[in-house]
């Protein structure tokens, strides 16, 4: 996780606690996904945030992810009538696509797989950054 994403991360969720301090909000849960995990300095960022502003963000298992996700789609009577039938639900994340399949409204299998916007865009970003040290270099020696 960059020093940026930290820093914004810090001022997004210190924006959030003032404002349930100012609604005295006494009970809330603060949750990453799963993808968050996989971050080697997660941790460190993680408890920056608590000295921050004293929210604890808990990480969510992939099958914790999946079933709120699944029960918040369920609530939705539109999506419910839906799956009653055989139907295949893509979701698409930062880190992971997540297809799941039900038939006659339950939930038959998921998957997960790890190709969501922002690996695509860390890769990405990482080509360009060799690319970029290619054509300075290519000065350079010129």
């Amino acid at each position: 996780i960059s020093y940026e994403s930290a820093q914004r991360l810090g001022e997004v969720l210190g924006d959030f606690s003032r404002i349930m301090k100012e609604y005295k909000v006494t009970s809330y849960r603060a949750c990453a996904t799963s993808t968050l995990q996989e971050a080697r300095n997660v941790w460190i960022v993680l408890e920056q945030v608590y000295q921050r502003t004293g929210i604890r963000v808990e990480i969510l298992s992939n099958s914790e992810q999946r079933f709120l996700d699944i029960n918040r789609l369920q609530l939705r009577k539109q999506i419910f009538k839906i799956i009653q039938k055989g139907t295949a639900i893509i979701e698409i994340g930062g880190g992971n696509v997540q297809i799941s399949l039900f038939d006659k409204d339950t939930l038959v299998t998921t998957q997960n797989f790890k190709m969501g916007s922002l690996r695509i865009r860390e890769r990405l970003l990482s080509v360009e950054k060799k690319l970029f040290i290619m054509k300075i270099s290519r000065r350079v020696n010129s």
